[in-house]
């Protein structure tokens, strides 16, 4: 939750209501019954949305994890540009007692985020707020918004500068919403960056999923936020090839230290996910 702010309490049957109007979809997620509604003809989250969570969640100690869990300091996670809140409602999950905000400014998504909260029990522990970040960037984030109070800022900025990346159509809303998605249209990476870093307490943490391409630019507007990059880790298709994307953390700390991780590979030789992988998606027993 958002301090000085109450809790919100959405009306379950108007949500999944409009979900119906807007012919969205509902599919398990795997973890804690969790289910999420998407549009067929909009942005549909992807195997690099779950690695993202998973690397966020395996960022922070597992003493304070627990901690979150047994309810004594919940874990603050902030979501800019949620979406339908896949991120969110997968943290939920894999830092349980977890509170946060989700921030969306397109229309269709954010229906989507409230009644995915809704529908899953989560409006109680995460806020869904229509803002626009290239605002926030630009006014500042308030602290009845919650400046300087997050533990954890789970970032999915767009991949690309606008007209540099693939081909966009723009003739239908959902259309629309993925070049959203896919491009910085509505927010460049270094106002994403600000908004991030100013959510951010001091030492908390930052994480971020982007393309190679761009990994030069995240390194430039991760100093320049006043963060300090801690890990980088390639997320490589099968073993041996380029990565595909790469997942970075970084602190709001000085001296914070650097690891180079591992790559994260997706798949074996013959197209089946990789054990880490495959555990992403399906709890095991000991979980």
């Amino acid at each position: 939750m958002i301090p000085g702010r109450p809790p919100q309490k959405p009306d379950l049957k108007t949500e999944l209501e409009a979900l119906e109007t807007m012919g969205a979809k509902r599919e398990p997620l795997g973890r804690n019954q969790l289910e999420i509604y998407q549009l067929p003809d909009s942005f549909r989250f992807g195997e690099e949305q779950v690695c993202l969570a998973h690397f966020a969640a395996s960022q922070i100690p597992p003493r304070r994890r627990l901690l979150s869990a047994r309810g004594e300091e919940p874990l603050r996670i902030l979501d800019p540009g949620s979406g339908s809140g896949i991120l969110t409602l997968l943290l939920s999950a894999l830092i349980p007692g977890s509170t946060g905000l989700a921030i969306e400014i397109m229309e269709r998504p954010f229906t989507l985020l409230r009644a995915n909260l809704a529908y899953n029990g989560l409006s109680q522990r995460f806020r869904a707020e229509k803002l626009d970040l290239r605002d926030l960037a630009k006014n500042g984030v308030s602290d009845e918004l919650g400046q300087g109070t997050m533990d954890l800022v789970v970032a999915n900025p767009p991949y690309f500068v606008p007209e540099t990346g693939p081909e966009r159509d723009d003739s239908t809303e959902g259309a629309r919403e993925i070049a959203v998605a896919r491009e910085e249209r509505l927010v460049t990476l270094a106002e994403y960056l600000k908004v991030a870093a100013a959510f951010l307490k001091p030492g908390g943490l930052l994480t971020v999923l982007h393309r190679p391409l761009r990994l030069p630019d995240v390194m430039a507007e991760v100093k320049a936020s006043g963060l300090a990059a801690t890990s980088l880790r390639a997320v490589v298709p099968h073993e041996g090839e380029k990565p595909s994307c790469f997942l970075l953390a970084a602190k709001k700390q000085a001296n914070a230290g650097f690891t180079w991780q591992r790559d994260l590979v997706l798949r074996h030789s013959d197209g089946s996910y990789t054990d880490e992988v495959q555990n992403y998606y399906w709890e095991s027993e000991d979980e």
